[in-house]
């Protein structure tokens, strides 16, 4: 499959297909072997640290805010927001939010990469007053001059955060040099198989740089605590609420950790033979929950 898709422009849907097949084939070598994959892979790490991200900006400002409240209390030590579709007014969303869940737990701001070079560094001076807080993709991946730009003058403390969009490792190679501040990021469902995630691990060890996953929760863990420079991954929980439908056990936060299951053979986690109707997680309020997708089961 990469060979063929070497004759077809990347990154593409192929990027996308490959990494499905490559963790279909880790996860059925652990099954035939009878051990945990996090075993397979020999894990670094007893446990990871989470944060939790919300994802979507078209809930409501309130909702979002109390779910934010309700995750802070459950001692996750670091929350991420998205950006809003205009622009300004994201300094207050940002302050309402940090209002929210204190100082004590870390905030980060996704813009995806929306922002142009010139008004990001004012935006990112405002983000991160709190000290505990930094931005993630405040330009486009692929505008290495203006992620040296925003790392350059944002200030002392927070760190600059991108790469789940490059979809080899040649790409994220290209990251670690204009980000000296930087923390990549790498989601092993576009572009990457495990290996490729792996690799990026060393690469991130080759060049002193923090490593952190990006969505989906199931089949991230057990390749993460495989990767010694990991710093923590990625807690999404639209992805976890389909998750649960789909897999018999899902992998809620504990506290601030994460935790692989050992005693399963494979990934932790098994197909369900039979679907329910999907039910939302509890550390979501209900205020919260009526701006979600009522998805089915057969969906």
């Amino acid at each position: 499959m990469t060979q063929t898709l070497l004759t077809m422009r990347r990154p593409g849907i192929g990027d996308a297909a490959r990494p499905a097949i490559d963790c279909a084939l880790w996860v059925l070598k652990a099954r035939i072997l009878d051990v945990a994959l996090v075993t397979l892979l020999d894990r670094k790490h007893a446990a990871l640290p989470t944060y939790g991200s919300d994802g979507l900006t078209s809930y409501p400002r309130d909702p979002r805010v109390d779910a934010r409240r309700h995750w802070a209390r459950r001692v996750l030590p670091v929350l991420k927001m998205k950006r809003g579709r205009v622009p300004e007014p994201d300094v207050a969303r940002m302050a309402a939010v940090r209002d929210a869940i204190g100082l004590a737990t870390a905030l980060f701001v996704d813009a995806d990469g929306a922002y142009g070079r010139k008004p990001v560094p004012d935006g990112v001076m405002a983000f991160v007053k709190p000290r505990r807080s930094g931005p993630e993709e405040p330009v486009s991946s692929e505008d290495l001059a203006g992620l040296r730009l925003v790392s350059d003058r944002a200030p002392p403390g927070p760190d600059v955060r991108a790469g789940e969009y490059a979809y080899d490792l040649f790409a994220a190679r290209r990251l670690t040099g204009p980000m000296p501040r930087n923390v990549l990021q790498a989601d092993v469902t576009r572009g990457d198989d495990v290996s490729g995630f792996l690799r990026r691990d060393a690469l991130c060890q080759a060049h002193c740089v923090p490593f952190s996953s990006h969505t989906p929760p199931a089949i991230h863990w057990p390749i993460c605590v495989a990767g010694p420079r990991i710093r923590h991954g990625q807690y999404f929980p639209d992805s976890t609420l389909i998750e649960s439908v789909i897999f018999d056990q899902s992998l809620p936060p504990d506290a601030d950790l994460l935790v692989s299951d050992l005693l399963r053979s494979g990934p932790g986690w098994e197909v369900k033979e039979t679907r329910e109707p999907m039910s939302f997680p509890d550390h979501l309020p209900e205020t919260t929950r009526v701006h979600r997708p009522r998805l089915s089961a057969e969906t």
